[in-house]
């Protein structure tokens, strides 16, 4: 019976990571849409307003042209509140 408990550990370190990794993607596709519910920027949650166009806190961008309809529309949201492009 060589390496049981070597095995159980790996296996167990092998879950954890797969976990850790499952949580970093779901926060990643979920963190930006909260932030832009709350008015602030999806990459570093900087509190920002409606007439700012670039983020006060990380210089990025805030508001983005549609890529299908051109109407401008906040970064970080599913879709484009004029023509509903995802």
């Amino acid at each position: 019976m060589g390496g049981g408990p070597a095995v159980l550990s790996a296996a167990g370190i092998a879950m954890s990571l797969a976990a850790m990794v499952a949580l970093q993607r779901y926060l990643a596709k979920r963190l930006p849409a909260r932030r832009v519910k709350r008015r602030e920027c999806p990459v570093c949650a900087y509190p920002v307003t409606a007439e700012h166009r670039f983020c006060e806190g990380c210089g990025r961008e805030v508001v983005a042209d549609c890529a299908k309809c051109g109407q401008r529309r906040r970064v970080g949201t599913m879709r484009c509140g004029a023509c509903g492009a995802a």
